[in-house]
C-alpha cells in the first residue's frame, strides 16, 4: 500500500506541480488508493493457494501475470467481457475520470479478508512443526 500511495503522492504532486493546481494530488492520490483493493485480493490468493497447496505457490505470480495480460492486452486481444472480469483490477472505479463507489472497493476487501483467512486456516491445519 506503501508503494502505491507514494506512487500515486508522486504522480499527484507531478501533475499538480506542471499544471499550477496543487489541489489536484488528493484527487490523484485517492485514485491510486482505489487500486488497494485489488492489490490485496492478489496478495491474500496467494496466501490461500500456499496455505491450501504449497508446491503452486507460483499460481500466484500466474494470476499476476493474467491481470498484466488482462489489463494492458486485453482491449487490443479483444477479450470478451467474461474474460477481464477474472481481473480484479476490472472491478475498481476508474478514478479519477469516473466517480468512485464503496460498493467494488468493499466486495473485494471482503473476498480479500475471505481468502486470507482460508489461507491462515490452510497454514495452521499444516504440520510444519
Amino acid at each position: 500500500m506503501v508503494v502505491i500511495a507514494s506512487g500515486g503522492l508522486g504522480t499527484g504532486l507531478a501533475f499538480g506541480v506542471s499544471t499550477g493546481d496543487l489541489g489536484q494530488v488528493t484527487r490523484i492520490l485517492g485514485a491510486a488508493l482505489a487500486h488497494t483493493p485489488a492489490v490485496w485480493v492478489l496478495g491474500c490468493f496467494t496466501v490461500a493457494i500456499f496455505g491450501i497447496v504449497p508446491r503452486a505457490s507460483a499460481v500466484g505470480w500466474a494470476a499476476l501475470a493474467g491481470c498484466f495480460v488482462i489489463g494492458f492486452l486485453g482491449p487490443l486481444l479483444d477479450l470478451p467481457k467474461s474474460v477481464s472480469d477474472a481481473s480484479p483490477f476490472s472491478h475498481i472505479p476508474q478514478a479519477p475520470a469516473a466517480a468512485v463507489t464503496a460498493a467494488p472497493l468493499l466486495t473485494l476487501t471482503l473476498i480479500a479478508a475471505l481468502l486470507l483467512l482460508a489461507g491462515l486456516t490452510a497454514l495452521r491445519r499444516r504440520d510444519i512443526g
